[in-house]
């Protein structure tokens, strides 16, 4: 089984695992891809209020993030689906993390 290591090509918006010999998913990724693949964010672009809903696994955790990594809304969730008031925020395009069970984890970005 290979060693986890940092890697620098590796970014986390891909949602992939660095091994010592490079990057890729890893061969129990099962639960991630389902995660991913029934992830719904919507609606993007943002108005005001976006939801994130996942019929896999319960959310944990969603997380909003601006360009330079300065976390700006956190929001605790046990449920299937978790929505968040961004109206605060100004136009721009914002990162977000979302969590589940299992460590899982998934990143990607939204358009207000």
């Amino acid at each position: 089984m290979d060693k986890k290591q940092e890697c620098n090509l590796c970014l986390p918006i891909f949602a992939v695992v660095c091994y010592h010999n490079g990057c890729g998913v890893p061969s129990g990724a099962t639960q991630q891809t389902l995660f991913e693949q029934s992830l719904k964010v919507f609606p993007n672009p943002v108005v005001d209020n976006v939801t994130f809903k996942n019929y896999y696994a319960p959310i944990q955790t969603v997380v909003i993030y601006d360009m330079r990594g300065n976390e700006l809304q956190r929001l605790h969730s046990n449920d299937i689906s978790a929505t968040l008031n961004l109206s605060e925020l100004g136009k721009g395009i914002y990162l977000y993390k979302v969590t589940a069970p299992g460590n899982i984890l998934f990143y990607g970005k939204l358009v207000k």
